[in-house]
């Protein structure tokens, strides 16, 4: 997440898919990349990383707070398109 702070956001999604190649059940990186992509306006990205996210995770409330985001993000892309 640093890199992401230091504004090297492509580095930083580099970074997170390479751990995730070694383990795909990095919820952490699963998180922060999904986050990073909303950040820089990759919506759909962002949504697809937090579909994975819910996969992998094993926390109810983290699980509902990225249902809760898709859910956004999925209104507000939608939105979008129409205006």
């Amino acid at each position: 997440m640093c890199l992401y702070l230091l504004d090297r956001n492509d580095e930083a999604i580099e970074i997170y898919k390479s751990a995730l190649k070694q383990d795909p059940f990095l919820d952490k990186a699963l998180y922060n990349m999904a986050v990073i992509y909303e950040n820089v306006g990759q919506h759909k990205n962002s949504i697809k990383t937090w579909k994975q996210y819910i996969q992998v995770a094993k926390d109810k409330e983290k699980i509902i707070m990225a249902e809760r985001y898709i859910k956004e993000l999925t209104e507000y892309t939608s939105q979008k398109k129409r205006g």
